[in-house]
């Protein structure tokens, strides 16, 4: 997650930076758009946040809490446990030059997340399915 946020993070100062070349009549309108960037950055990260949680409290209640006797986890406890293991396990960011739109960048980051989640959890299911 943290990889995800770090990048979109990186794709949105690029925008702003690129963007600051636009003529001063044309100020109000780019103030608009990086504020909706940054709301659009925001949700990206709660997104994230929430399906990473979702699927690592199913995980570990299908496979954690009948093998080793440990308490299973709500949601907001997975999104801390995760938030954790990203930050000790950080991944290399996306280094790719800016090319497409920032918005399109962060819906696609944001769609990513979610379905590696749903993927993370369907193969867990078939894995879950034969213990």
């Amino acid at each position: 997650m943290t990889c995800v946020i770090a990048s979109s993070l990186t794709l949105l100062l690029k925008y702003v930076n690129i963007s600051s070349k636009f003529h001063p009549s044309q100020q109000p309108r780019r103030n608009k758009m990086v504020f909706f960037k940054m709301i659009g950055f925001i949700l990206q990260m709660v997104i994230n946040a929430i399906s990473n949680g979702w699927a690592l409290s199913v995980l570990w209640g299908w496979f954690f809490v009948p093998t080793l006797g440990l308490p299973e986890l709500g949601v907001v406890q997975a999104i801390g446990i995760a938030l954790v293991v990203d930050y000790l396990t950080h991944r290399r960011t996306d280094t790719r030059p800016l090319s497409g739109e920032v918005m399109n960048k962060l819906v696609e980051a944001g769609a990513n997340s979610v379905l590696r989640a749903i993927f993370a959890v369907a193969f867990g299911w078939v894995v879950h399915s034969f213990m």
